[in-house]
């Protein structure tokens, strides 16, 4: 374990970073977070890159958990004031950081006052700045708070019911495909290799001629639930073409006994209308720090 140095208010306390092989100490906090939890488990598990902050290497009481795509869940004890003293420091000087942890969820409640206080004025709420609503990143040296939502499945129209447009083709993933993938939510910042995405991911890619037009695949996998992650090339946008290979992963799900999962932020208004569109409705709301990263 390495002690990661004092946070820049000048207030002390350690926030100690566990060994992958001790990262079982931490399973029952997790456990506890009854929401967007996945990206959390699959570090845990070991299945991806991550990193687990704790405040006491033997016993902990409080972690911050963060994913290589930059998401991280903080959960346990709002309590522990050395903790908090290096949590700020963290999040808010990306020496610290080193730009691993990007956005941020907290649990339980109490989370949301404890991290008011500790960063005053530093801490300034949404909405995401124009431009940015689909990936939430933050250009001020501010941690801005936003709501992240949660969708329950209900039902999904039939697939049968879709007709490809002209001059489309809808593909599962393969190693042609996987590094042909551009953008940020792309199974190449879930998954630890291609190697690794093809053998126990799932995915389908929409594509005119070679151009791979729209993906969604599975960004999470733990037990029977599947968390789906969506991009669409640029030039496509707009034009109602996710819902192609989304429909096409939701299928797999409930042909392969996956429960299908959906999160994205209240400013992501495409992500928000895909998910209507394709049987999800939002459940829960929580709030989702935007860190500021060099």
């Amino acid at each position: 374990m390495d002690g990661i140095p004092l946070g820049d208010d000048g207030r002390g306390g350690d926030m100690l970073e566990l060994d992958s092989d001790q990262y079982a100490k931490v399973s029952t906090l997790v456990d506890k977070v009854p929401f967007n939890n996945l990206f959390a488990k699959v570090v845990l598990e070991r299945k991806v890159r991550g990193r687990v902050l704790v405040d006491d290497g033997s016993s902990p009481s409080v972690c911050l958990i963060v994913h290589k795509y930059g998401m991280a869940l903080l959960c346990g004890s709002h309590q522990n004031d050395s903790f908090n003293g290096s949590l700020r420091g963290f999040l808010m000087n990306d020496s610290l950081n080193n730009g691993s942890a990007r956005w941020m969820l907290c649990y339980p409640e109490p989370w949301e006052d404890t991290l008011a206080i500790l960063l005053g004025e530093a801490l300034t709420e949404g909405p995401v700045p124009e431009g940015l609503e689909g990936r939430g990143e933050s250009r001020t040296r501010h941690i801005l708070k936003i709501q992240r939502v949660n969708f329950n499945f209900n039902a999904m129209t039939p697939s049968s019911k879709l007709h490809l447009p002209p001059g489309f083709v809808l593909r599962r993933i393969d190693s042609s495909i996987y590094d042909r993938i551009t953008g940020a939510v792309v199974p190449r910042s879930f998954w630890d290799s291609a190697e690794d995405f093809l053998k126990s991911g799932i995915g389908f890619s929409l594509l005119a001629v070679d151009q791979v037009v729209s993906t969604t695949f599975s960004s999470f996998i733990v037990g029977n639930r599947l968390e789906l992650g969506v991009e669409t090339h640029p030039l496509y946008r707009n034009r109602g073409l996710a819902v192609y290979a989304a429909t096409e992963l939701i299928d797999y799900c409930l042909s392969n006994g996956y429960e299908p999962v959906w999160a994205c932020s209240k400013d992501n208004v495409g992500s928000f209308k895909l998910a209507l569109r394709l049987g999800f409705s939002p459940s829960t709301y929580h709030p989702y720090y935007v860190i500021p990263s060099d």
